[in-house]
């Protein structure tokens, strides 16, 4: 799902806290309007009590054209407006860079031959806040009509080759270097509006009740394990794979006595004095792995565990009898909405049983699926009842408190 905001409500996204203060920087979105007549902010980065400091990508609907903005306000503007359009109904990729003070751009859709420049000296500054779908300056306004999602800033002026594999659909996890904050808005990563990254989490505002949820686009996210970074801590990370082990190994800027924290889809599994763990995960399972690094040995690892990763569910069915199946196409839905296409998995001659292991949900209750098995024509045949099984995460850690007596060095574990 990606977040769907409705203009008319004044719907927003909003934190009062800014990732990055100067160039250079860059902004990414992917954004789906319903509307090319109006000017809609996408991402605002300012000071939020005054009207004219302030970074800001924005579709602009009442300039001939229709251009993609790139704008740096310091008391007055300097735009990058691109030289191509964007439509309704369409999903499309926008990144704005700063290179530096005097040095901005703005691509729409990895046009770069139709990019907007700018290289009028603008030095925005005081920014306190952040914002997705409105500009939200001591006047606020330009609130977006549709859908955002997979939103990435960068402390650099991101590549062309990045610039080109983000419109491609990669995910901004595939590239670490330099990433800030990353709001996914949906997909793999679940309906939330955090800061997966750099721990600015978002909160959303409405006159009505929303913003709401709609179809996410496509994604394709890095494969394996997921290395998150805390805010606090920058790790660098290797990653060795093998048929079944995967091997992690973390850098620190916290020598030379260093303890390890790690962390498996939000739960706690082990302090090591080692920067190097190895997990057993097959080449295609996806799994969040997160380390924190300190050089305190009483550092509690549970006090602040990472938000928890969303579950999943592993759907389970019997080959069909009917000699002409070709294939199953895998249907899901959310609540009372329409049944959309999960996957499609091909017949396999003398397998008589199938699975499927769904993404990862917020709110698994509200989900069903069904399982249709198709002809080679084309034909649906009757769906097939599934079998689901909640794939449940590790339970909680027991509630203990420890306390050490330097005279004896013993430690006694008392539950709490």
């Amino acid at each position: 799902m990606a977040r769907l905001f409705t203009r008319a409500q004044k719907e927003f996204l909003q934190i009062e806290s800014a990732a990055v203060l100067a160039a250079p920087f860059s902004i990414l979105a992917r954004v789906n309007t319903n509307s090319v007549t109006v000017n809609q902010s996408i991402f605002w980065l300012g000071d939020k009590d005054v009207a004219n400091d302030y970074w800001l990508i924005v579709l602009v609907g009442t300039l001939g054209g229709d251009p993609f903005r790139m704008r740096a306000y310091d008391g007055t503007a300097a735009d990058a407006d691109t030289a191509n359009a964007f439509t309704a109904d369409s999903w499309h990729t926008c990144v704005g860079r700063a290179y530096a003070a005097d040095d901005r751009d703005g691509v729409l859709n990895a046009d770069f031959g139709n990019k907007g420049t700018s290289a009028v000296e603008k030095t925005p500054d005081n920014a306190d806040r952040m914002a997705i779908g409105a500009t939200r300056n001591s006047n606020p306004t330009n609130h977006f009509s549709g859908a955002i999602c997979e939103v990435a800033l960068y402390n650099k002026a991101v590549s062309n080759d990045l610039v080109l594999a983000y419109h491609a659909g990669c995910e901004p996890l595939r590239f670490l270097d330099g990433l800030t904050s990353y709001w996914p808005l949906g997909g793999l990563h679940g309906n939330h509006d955090r800061d997966i990254i750099g721990g600015y989490d978002m909160t959303a505002f409405s006159d009505g009740a929303g913003p709401g949820w709609t179809d996410h686009p496509p994604v394709l996210y890095q494969t394996g394990p997921r290395i998150l970074r805390p805010l606090w801590e920058p790790l660098g990370y290797s990653v060795i794979r093998s048929e079944y082990v995967t091997t992690v190994t973390v850098t620190s800027d916290r020598p030379p006595t260093v303890y390890y924290h790690w962390y498996v889809d939000g739960v706690f599994i082990a302090s090591t004095r080692s920067p190097t763990r190895s997990f057993r995960l097959s080449q295609s399972e996806q799994v969040r792995i997160e380390v924190r690094a300190t050089r305190n040995p009483y550092y509690d690892p549970l006090s602040d565990p990472p938000v928890a990763w969303p579950a999943r569910r592993s759907l389970w069915w019997v080959r069909s009898t009917d000699s002409t199946v070709s294939y199953y196409r895998v249907e899901e839905k959310l609540g009372a909405g329409d049944w959309e296409t999960l996957r499609i998995v091909p017949q396999v001659a003398d397998q008589w049983a199938y699975s499927l292991l769904t993404d990862r949900l917020d709110d698994l209750s509200s989900y069903t699926w069904r399982v249709i098995p198709v002809d080679a024509a084309g034909n649906d045949g009757t769906p097939i009842t599934i079998g689901a099984e909640l794939i449940v995460r590790t339970p909680d850690a027991p509630d203990f408190t420890a306390t050490f007596d330097s005279g004896t060095t013993k430690v006694t574990f008392d539950e709490a």
